[in-house]
């Protein structure tokens, strides 16, 4: 690229060591250990207990 500084920061992301608490931005992890099962983890939204909404949440009155 002509972006002297998207050549760097391209020359450095290649050099950069891939560490665990390097992650760029947009990537997404292909195995995250803790998150095997995420749907397991969130409550479907029909799921979700009205005591946790704020009162009015659902049916606000304006």
């Amino acid at each position: 690229s002509e972006d002297p500084y998207e050549e760097a920061a391209q020359q450095l992301f290649e050099l950069a060591p891939h560490s665990p608490e390097y992650v760029p931005r947009d990537h997404l992890p292909v195995f995250v250990p803790e998150f095997e099962h995420p749907e397991d983890l969130v409550p479907a939204e029909d799921e979700a207990p009205a005591s946790l909404l704020p009162r009015g949440f659902l049916s606000p009155h304006i």
